[in-house]
């Protein structure tokens, strides 16, 4: 991540001033990324490490301007290895929104998606987390329960289990798949009581607090088997 950065930062080609400004943020974002991931005490056990870096992680947070995004390094450790995620948090005005982005083990807990391209579905890879009060995202007991499996090896199930169904719906207090839904233009998406309506200077749109994509589906389709895309047989 530091090196991908630090090359947006040596690019040599004309940009307008909105996208000069774009490439300088996903710089400072991915090069913070890295700084953060070689200096995290991942399966460490040491609590003293672990609570000078999570001060680091909050002084961050805290730190980030409204429109942008800081990008986290996430996870849990095993005996045997582990599994990476990479977290997103962007400052609104009077909230934060935190994407999790997640490419392999605990894929479980993610939305279904269609994809056209795979003429089939799939996991969709990142799930955003609306209306996060400010004062939850600073408060280091937050970080340090969301934290907790990368530091302290368990089995990945477990590890997997603490963070999908007990960190992750604490922090915007709804069930995560009510946020998948949500963020994908289900029951509420976008209505009057939605933040970004509260906030109409925000540029973070109703069901895209991130940009989003076009993937507006809910979250329990059922998923192709046996390669048969109709989802005839389940």
């Amino acid at each position: 991540a530091t090196d991908v950065g630090r090359a947006l930062g040596q690019l040599a080609m004309p940009t307008s001033l909105e996208e000069a400004e774009a490439l300088g943020d996903a710089r400072q974002a991915l090069v913070g990324l890295g700084d953060l991931a070689l200096a995290c005490p991942a399966g460490s056990r040491d609590n003293k490490r672990f609570l000078v870096w999570i001060e680091e992680v909050v002084d961050r947070v805290r730190n980030t301007p409204v429109g942008r995004s800081l990008l986290l390094p996430g996870g849990w450790c095993t005996r045997l290895g582990g599994h990476p995620l990479v977290y997103a948090v962007r400052r609104h005005h009077g909230h934060y929104a935190l994407a999790v982005t997640n490419c392999g083990d605990g894929l479980e807990y993610h939305p279904i998606v269609a994809d056209p391209l795979l003429d089939g579905f799939r996991y969709a890879h990142t799930v955003v987390l609306d209306d996060v009060d400010p004062g939850t995202l600073m408060d280091a007991s937050t970080w340090a329960l969301l934290y907790r499996p990368l530091i302290f090896p368990a089995p990945g199930k477990k590890q997997s289990e603490h963070i999908y169904a007990k960190v992750l719906p604490f922090l915007n207090k709804r069930p995560l798949m009510a946020s998948a839904y949500h963020e994908r233009g289900g029951v509420g998406g976008g209505g009057p009581g939605s933040a970004a309506a509260r906030d109409p200077n925000d540029s973070g749109t109703p069901n895209e607090p991130f940009g989003g994509g076009d993937d507006r589906v809910a979250p329990l389709t059922a998923k192709a088997r046996g390669g048969d895309a109709s989802c005839a047989r389940l």
